[in-house]
């Protein structure tokens, strides 16, 4: 009886010692942590864990901690972070032409007015 409880008790010790841990993403915003955009990521941080089973975790940064908003996009790139929220106009890098017209597109919606039909349509 005593060699079949030793047993078990290296059995449930080794699995746990197998078991890896978790891959940890950081996923960086420049929104505050109240605020809608931030709160979404964070849901989507929780589901990601809880569809994962704990194997991936992602540490969400809000409110500019890991990089300012526009620096985002070049933070994952550099491996600072592994995700990130950004706007669409810290995406366009060189044609200040397109950075204009695309800044131009979305200022109209993120200012809660619609852009006009000329600016919806780009000219490349």
């Amino acid at each position: 009886m005593k060699k079949l409880c030793m047993a078990a008790l290296c059995a449930v010790s080794l699995s746990h010692a197998a078991t890896p841990p978790p891959t940890t993403w950081k996923l960086a915003t420049g929104y505050r942590a109240e605020s809608f955009h931030t709160q979404n990521i964070m849901q989507f941080s929780r589901d990601v864990e809880q569809a994962t089973r704990g194997k991936l975790v992602i540490q969400v940064h809000p409110n500019n901690t890991l990089a300012k908003l526009n620096d985002i996009r070049q933070a994952v790139a550099d491996g600072k972070a592994q995700a990130g929220e950004t706007i669409m106009t810290s995406l366009v890098q060189g044609d200040t032409d397109r950075r204009r017209r695309c800044r131009a597109l979305c200022g109209g919606f993120i200012q809660g007015r619609s852009a006009p039909v000329e600016a919806a349509t780009p000219r490349y």
